[in-house]
């Protein structure tokens, strides 16, 4: 029975030693500010990344942050309603060697694309979402509405087939996700 429970012991010992610093900084959207001007709902957002992902930045690697603003309604009984929604996507690059930053940002089939001379000005543009117009009061049905942000990073684009076939390799490196408090529209 001893050996057993020292056995245990250095099991979880082990384990606990292998598991990555949970202490750090974690990836997370930052909370949701809705405004309405002119008749138009309008949120603003960021997002803040770990140390692991700036890292990642600073030494070449490409990273692409998907966010999806989404409106919905909200009802007592039934599930959420979803109303509209964006898509905006930004590429963010780096060569460190030329220590030059560049964002390939994608809204609606829009593309445009931004130099930076630091990551740390890259990062204040590329993770925030300011004056995002989600949508038009005057054409929503009167009731209780809230904006959801998500965020996805995406490892690697892969063949449709064989993210089917190899269905365990993950393919979103992370998914995060905050919602706002609930507007009324008369």
């Amino acid at each position: 029975m001893r050996v057993m429970t020292v056995a245990v012991v250095v099991v979880v010992s082990c384990l606990g030693a292998s598991l990555p610093d949970m202490s750090a900084e974690a990836v997370e959207v930052h909370p949701v500010r809705l405004s309405v001007r002119d008749r138009i709902i309008y949120a603003d957002s960021g997002l803040t990344l770990d140390q692991t992902q700036l890292n990642d930045l600073r030494n070449g690697l490409h990273k692409e942050l998907i966010f999806y603003v989404d409106l919905f309604r909200e009802w007592d009984i039934w599930p959420d309603e979803f109303i509209s929604g964006i898509r905006i996507t930004r590429e963010l690059r780096s060569d460190p060697v030329k220590k030059e930053f560049y964002m390939i940002s994608t809204v609606g089939g829009l593309v445009s694309e931004r130099r930076f001379t630091s990551l740390e000005s890259l990062l204040a543009e590329a993770l925030t979402l300011k004056g995002v117009a989600v949508a038009s009061t005057s054409g929503l049905l009167p009731g209780k509405y809230f904006v959801k942000v998500s965020v996805e990073s995406r490892i690697r684009k892969l063949a449709p087939i064989i993210g089917y076939l190899l269905f365990f390799v993950p393919e979103k490196e992370f998914s995060v996700e905050n919602t706002s408090e609930v507007i009324r529209v008369p």
